[in-house]
């Protein structure tokens, strides 16, 4: 049950030097009447239908935050399928307990963790349901991710890079829930601030989300933040053992999500970009190698082509001519 506010709403200004005034969320609703849970669902939802159980029914919701970022708890007894639109919101989600399904964007999730719903139109069924939607603005995640005009955000997955990461998330949502959900604390401009900020940052690292800036580290290329992480370790360090691995680490991607980023960007693979750096780089020794002292064999293992053979031949189909020629220019 994807979260957001009712009505109940209230402006705060936080000083009286002409800062502008922000929108502060804080609402609380509950109620054992189905007709009146329905009747506040269909303010927020295209579409709602509660069923009747077996058992005393029971809504609640709570909502606490602002225009970039609000935590919303919902319970609800009865089983209940939504429909939503999250047109400029990216929610995150977290089931407490009972059942719960949703689809977004074509993606099914089926959580026993946090999850992404991503911004489009999404659909969720439940049943007993008590779970923690942190609703984050697009435009504001976009803005904190990176200032540049221009940056737009890609969504590769819905699930958190790792446990680890799964486990970050809970942690920063636990703590901007807290600070949220204290009124004091919730009016604090720098606190709030604080708190939404750590869902930001941690939102972006937590899960597969790309941030793509309209400018490249790779001639005229559209780079992510994430492949331009990647890029760069690996030009740093192909005269070193790495693997697809460590680039992913160092991207802060999973394998799966980094081999796909590569492929839209770039058209080619980790591993197949390093073999290419590697091969420049062997260019370049071979180029200023005096040939009178240094073999190309040296060269090729210096760069981890241990075949002399398959490294000559793969460097005159880049290059157009055999690295021995290179060498005794």
């Amino acid at each position: 049950m994807p979260g957001g506010s009712n009505a109940a709403m209230c402006t705060f200004s936080g000083n009286s030097t002409g800062r502008r005034t922000r929108v502060i969320i804080d609402d609380a609703f509950a109620t054992d009447e189905p007709d009146r849970a329905e009747a506040l669902i269909r303010r927020l939802y295209h579409r709602v239908r509660l069923q009747e159980g077996s058992t005393p029914f029971r809504f609640r919701q709570d909502v606490r935050g602002d225009e970039r970022a609000n935590v919303a708890r919902f319970r609800i007894s009865a089983p209940a399928e939504l429909e939503v639109d999250f047109e400029g919101v990216l929610g995150v989600g977290l089931r407490t307990s009972g059942r719960y399904r949703a689809a977004s964007n074509g993606t099914e999730v089926d959580p026993d963790d946090a999850f992404l719903l991503r911004p489009g139109t999404g659909t969720s069924s439940s049943e007993d349901l008590d779970i923690v939607m942190v609703n984050l603005s697009v435009e504001a995640l976009t803005r904190f991710a990176s200032e540049r005009t221009g940056t737009v955000l890609h969504f590769d997955g819905v699930a958190p890079l790792s446990p680890v990461h799964a486990a970050r998330w809970r942690q920063a949502a636990e703590f901007a829930g807290g600070v949220l959900a204290d009124r004091e604390l919730l009016r604090h401009d720098l606190m709030r601030r604080t708190a939404v900020d750590a869902l930001f940052a941690t939102a972006l690292t937590t899960f597969p989300i790309d941030v793509v800036e309209r400018r490249t580290a790779v001639e005229g290329v559209v780079l992510s933040t994430a492949v331009r992480r990647a890029v760069t370790f690996i030009e740093d360090n192909a005269d070193r053992p790495i693997g697809v691995e460590d680039i992913a680490a160092a991207a802060r991607l999973s394998v799966r999500a980094l081999q796909a980023a590569f492929q839209r960007t770039l058209s080619t693979t980790p591993s197949e970009h390093l073999r290419t750096v590697r091969l420049a780089s062997a260019r370049g020794d071979l180029l200023r190698a005096d040939p009178g002292t240094t073999g190309v064999s040296s060269i090729a293992r210096r760069w981890g082509f241990s075949n002399v053979g398959r490294f000559a031949a793969r460097y005159r189909q880049e290059y157009g001519e055999l690295p021995r020629q290179t060498l005794e220019r």
